[in-house]
């Protein structure tokens, strides 16, 4: 059965949580994983600034996709392509291959 996997950048570990809890409350993903990122960002003035950040991984159903990223899309913003949806063919697929494909 196909699935899919939402990966979501969000702001704040409480945000990240209370998100977790109320997608899985509504039955939008089978499970999700949380994991502490930190982001380095140019400014004008050629200054690096890091920004702590937390990647929501969601694992769902094709069926709750629009559902899912419905409710995802009132918590983030796309400045910076916050949320990628990603294809697999069987619901087996593994988010620690995917992680290392994605070099995280």
């Amino acid at each position: 059965m196909p699935c899919k996997i939402i990966f979501a950048k969000i702001d704040t570990q409480d945000k990240a949580s209370q998100i977790a809890k109320d997608m899985l409350k509504k039955n939008l993903a089978l499970f999700i994983d949380i994991i502490e990122t930190k982001t380095y960002l140019k400014t004008m003035g050629n200054v690096i600034k890091d920004k702590k950040e937390y990647l929501l991984i969601a694992k769902t159903n094709s069926s709750l996709i629009g559902k899912a990223k419905k409710h995802l899309l009132k918590h983030i913003s796309f400045e910076r392509c916050d949320l990628v949806i990603f294809d697999t063919s069987d619901m087996s697929a593994r988010l620690d291959m995917l992680l290392e494909k994605l070099n995280l």
